[in-house]
Parts: structure tokens; C-alpha cells; sequence
């Protein structure tokens, strides 16, 4: 999922991309997830903690059981494309992902 600047707010585009996640993790009690949250630009653990955490929140409120999830901003560590020379490179890095995994 991408983000516009310092937004941390999931942006109707790509809601279907939490929906097709809530669905799996439904159908796949066995499976967790860890959401990853990135931005570019320099250091903000804050802004990037809270786009996971807002994932986190819709998932909670989907009926997924927290044993099951989990969340972390990881600030501009971990970037698509580095160095950042355009807009495009930046919002490749302004991102939520996710690591899922089997018990």
C-alpha cells in the first residue's frame, strides 16, 4: 500500500488490498502476519508505526485475534529504491507491507 507525504491513513485504492488479507487470514487459521510500516525521506519511526498500527486496527476489527498480528515501524530502514532521486522513488518507499507466515 502507498502513501502520499506524512499520511497514515489507508487510502481507499488499496483497501482491497486489507480485505484480501483479512480473507486469508479467515480462511487460514494457521497463518500470522507481521505489518511492516516504511516511509522515505529520513527517520519518522512515529509516522511509520502508526500506518502499521492502523492496518493492525482494521484487522482487530475484522475479528482477527491479536495472538495473530503484529506491528512495527521501521522508519525509512528498509527502502525500496535508495537513493531516492524522484517523487516516484519516494512513494515507492512510503509503504505498508506484510510478512506472513504459518504456524
Amino acid at each position: 500500500m502507498r502513501y502520499v507525504g506524512s499520511s497514515t491513513t489507508v487510502d481507499i485504492n488499496y483497501r482491497y488490498v486489507v480485505e484480501h488479507l483479512i480473507e486469508t487470514l479467515r480462511n487460514n487459521p494457521e497463518f500470522s502476519v507481521h505489518i511492516r510500516g516504511h516511509v522515505c525521506c529520513g527517520p519518522s519511526y512515529k509516522i511509520s508505526k502508526r500506518r502499521a498500527k492502523n492496518v493492525y486496527k482494521i484487522l482487530r476489527r475484522s475479528g482477527i485475534s491479536e495472538n495473530r498480528i503484529s506491528y512495527k515501524g521501521y522508519s525509512d530502514s528498509l527502502p525500496f529504491i535508495f537513493p531516492e532521486e524522484t517523487e516516484e522513488d519516494e512513494m515507492a518507499n512510503r509503504r505498508v507491507d506484510f510478512i506472513i507466515r504459518k504456524h
